[in-house]
């Protein structure tokens, strides 16, 4: 730009996708295109973006996993992989507790928002325990751990209003919520960056407070806290759907309020433009590429390659006999008790030899460049 080679516009283009090891490629691309071209392939790399956005997102869901052992000395190994939302709930939980068990060994009244009431008695013993001022914070975590089990089995598991279950704070330019192609942020309070998608699906059903900034970023207004969904509204939902609306799910806790047509998007708030959706299937409609829509015979889901779920699924029709008839199929196949039987003659196979000589046939071309 400074020798005059490329314009503000293509300049301004660039800067919205390049990086360390793409600014040489998409510097060639300008020299070589006009604005307008420039503009048209930053607009095009920002939706595929966006798109391997809400698939990373969802591989993120499928790779949730909870995993522990016990270890040679007796103690209990826990590890978890959690989406970044529900991380951040759970560490939102587990910073309260520390704090409750960091008051409750200092002798101090637990505050009333950072422990629940029915812990009292875990609280007791921690005052009793001795040295418990003297814990690392680690350790302190590890209590917290125990304590919050410990409260969920005296109550017994439940959930919370998803307006106030959603407690975790995002940060996301309304821009970026109306047009995904837009420049801005969407992400975790102190945490990682989340997908519109996901961030859209979030604030479906929650709290939202919403605040006007400067160009630099200052706060200049800070709205009052509202929820997306009243709770007589919720409680007319509730009312009228009973559980999941999805075709087939028979989930009727843990639900979500899903607006059909967003309110980011201009739809409205009511009754006729909502529908209970298990967090399964919420996030199917939000990260997984499914649709919904209203007809005249009522909400119609589809896949993401536009085929409709039925609401039933077809009725197969069985032979008087199925075993028989299955027999008689596989006869005229001509297969055989023998027909499975492998060639295997009884070596050890040689895993790691296999598994390198599908990884480089399967990555030929990518090995040869």
């Amino acid at each position: 730009m400074a020798r005059g080679e490329l314009s503000y516009s293509k300049v301004r283009a660039l800067t919205r996708v390049a990086t360390a090891a793409n600014e040489s490629a998409l510097v060639r691309l300008a020299q070589q295109g006009t604005a307008s071209h420039v503009e048209e392939i930053v607009r095009r790399y920002r939706r595929v973006s966006r798109l391997d956005d809400a698939a990373d997102a969802a591989k993120v869901q499928r790779n949730r996993e909870v995993r522990y052992h016990w270890d040679e000395d007796g103690t209990f190994v826990l590890r978890a992989r959690l989406p970044p939302e529900q991380g951040a709930l759970v560490l939102q939980a587990l910073q309260a507790a520390t704090e409750a068990l960091r008051q409750a060994a200092n002798d101090e009244p637990p505050r009333a928002d950072a422990a629940d009431s029915s812990a009292e008695d875990s609280l007791a013993r921690i005052r009793a325990t001795p040295g418990a001022t003297d814990q690392s914070h680690a350790a302190r975590r590890a209590d917290a751990l125990a304590l919050m089990a410990e409260t969920v089995l005296r109550h017994g598991p439940g959930e919370l209003p998803a307006a106030e279950r959603h407690q975790v704070v995002i940060h996301v330019d309304a821009a970026v919520l109306a047009d995904a192609n837009a420049d801005g942020q969407c992400e975790l309070e102190h945490g990682p960056a989340l997908a519109v998608e996901s961030a859209r699906r979030v604030l479906c059903d929650a709290s939202i407070v919403t605040v006007r900034e400067d160009a630099e970023g200052n706060a200049l207004d800070v709205g009052r806290k509202t929820r997306a969904i009243s709770t007589p509204l919720r409680r007319a939902l509730q009312s009228r759907d009973r559980g999941c609306r999805f075709p087939g799910c028979s989930h009727k806790r843990f639900a979500d309020a899903h607006h059909i047509a967003h309110w980011v998007d201009g739809g409205e708030t009511k009754l006729s433009n909502l529908v209970l959706l298990c967090r399964v299937h919420h996030r199917l409609l939000h990260e997984e590429g499914f649709t919904i829509e209203q007809s005249a015979s009522g909400l119609r889901f589809r896949t993401p390659q536009g085929r409709l779920v039925p609401d039933v699924p077809p009725q197969r029709v069985l032979a008087h006999d199925p075993v028989l008839a299955l027999m008689q199929s596989q006869a005229d196949r001509g297969i055989t008790a023998r027909s499975c039987v492998p060639e295997w003659m009884g070596e050890a196979p040689a895993y790691d030899w296999i598994t390198d000589a599908l990884w480089r046939r399967d990555h030929a071309e990518t090995v040869v460049s």
